[in-house]
This record gives C-alpha cells, sequence and structure tokens, in this order.
C-alpha cells in the first residue's frame, strides 16, 4: 500500500513537504531500537528440538485450503479494496 501511494504522487508535492528537524532525533531512536532488538536475537535461545516440520506444513496446507478458504479469500478481498481506496485518497478527485 505504501508504494502504491508513493508511485502515484504528483512530482510537485517535493515543495510542500519541508525539511524536518526531528531527522536526527528519529535516526538516533531507530539506530538504539535496531540495537536493541539485535541485541535480543543474539542473546536468545532458540530450540530446534523435536521440530517436525512436514507436519507444520501440512497443518498450514490444510488450514488454508479447509476450514479457512473463505475467511482467507475474504480477507484478500478487503485488503484489494483497501488498496484501491488508498490509491483512489492519494491521487485525490480532480474537479
Amino acid at each position: 500500500m505504501v508504494f502504491a501511494i508513493m508511485l502515484t504522487r504528483k512530482s510537485d508535492m517535493k515543495n510542500s513537504n519541508p525539511f524536518n528537524k526531528l531527522r536526527w532525533t528519529g535516526f538516533v531512536f531507530c539506530l538504539g531500537f535496531f540495537a536493541i532488538i539485535t541485541r535480543l536475537i543474539l542473546v536468545s535461545k532458540f530450540t530446534y528440538k523435536n521440530l517436525n516440520i512436514e507436519d507444520t506444513i501440512s497443518a498450514i496446507a490444510d488450514g488454508f485450503f479447509g476450514n479457512y478458504m473463505i475467511p482467507f479469500e475474504v480477507s484478500a478481498l478487503l485488503l484489494l479494496i483497501a488498496l484501491v481506496g488508498a490509491i483512489i485518497l492519494a491521487k485525490g478527485v480532480k474537479n
């Protein structure tokens, strides 16, 4: 959705977005967040004992093509409608 909005932006929008003074604050925050997440991943002990991949994949496939087929398709349709609506809102309506 973000890429669709970015692709529909007009070229004159560059002048309407002034320089953000909090750019460096945001950069420091993102760098700190990345450092915390990286540290948590490196410290965590992941266990892969008794992991049967075949059963997991078949359970996911049974869920998608069995009991949850209709909700999965409805959610895909709702996401498509949201994407089209976001593009229409981003482009605006010409009078």
